[in-house]
C-alpha cells in the first residue's frame, strides 16, 4: 500500500469538504535482500513512475545512478560501490518509500583451481627449484 499524506480540503459555507491524498512510491518486496557491489537487486511495489527521471534508489543513503530497469511496479538496480547495511528507499518526485532492511555482503572470493591457477607441486615454483 502507497503511503499517503492525506489532507482536507474544505470550502466556503455550504461546501462539501474533499479529502485529497498524494501518495508516493511503496515497496512490497526486494529480492534478494543481501548482496555484494555490482549485484542486481528487483524491487517490486507500486508508484515508482513510467520511467526513472529524477527518481533515485538509495542504498543506506548511497543512490545507485541509473537503474537497470524502470517501471511503475518493478525496478531492477546494481548494489552501489561503497554500499552499507541499512535502509533501501526508493525516491519519486520528493516522496520516499518506508526503508527496507538491505544487508551488503563482502564480495565473493575469487575460485582458484588447482593445477590451472595454482601449480598442483610445489617443484612448480622458481623459488623452490633454485
Amino acid at each position: 500500500m502507497a503511503r499517503c499524506l492525506w489532507r482536507l480540503a474544505v470550502g466556503g459555507a455550504g461546501m462539501l469538504a474533499c479529502i485529497l491524498a498524494a501518495c508516493g512510491p511503496s515497496v512490497s518486496s526486494v529480492t534478494p535482500r543481501t548482496g555484494s557491489t555490482g549485484a542486481h537487486v528487483v524491487i517490486a511495489g507500486s508508484g515508482f513512475g513510467a520511467s526513472q527521471g529524477t527518481s533515485q534508489v538509495l542504498f543506506a543513503g548511497a543512490s545507485v545512478g541509473p537503474a537497470v530497469a524502470w517501471s511503475e511496479t518493478s525496478l531492477t538496480v546494481a548494489v552501489p560501490a561503497g554500499a552499507n547495511t541499512g535502509p533501501l528507499v526508493v525516491e519519486v518526485g520528493g516522496s520516499s518509500s518506508s526503508p527496507t532492511g538491505f544487508i551488503v555482503t563482502p564480495p565473493p572470493l575469487p575460485s582458484v583451481r588447482i593445477g590451472t591457477d595454482v601449480p598442483a607441486a610445489l617443484s612448480e615454483y622458481p623459488a623452490a627449484k633454485a
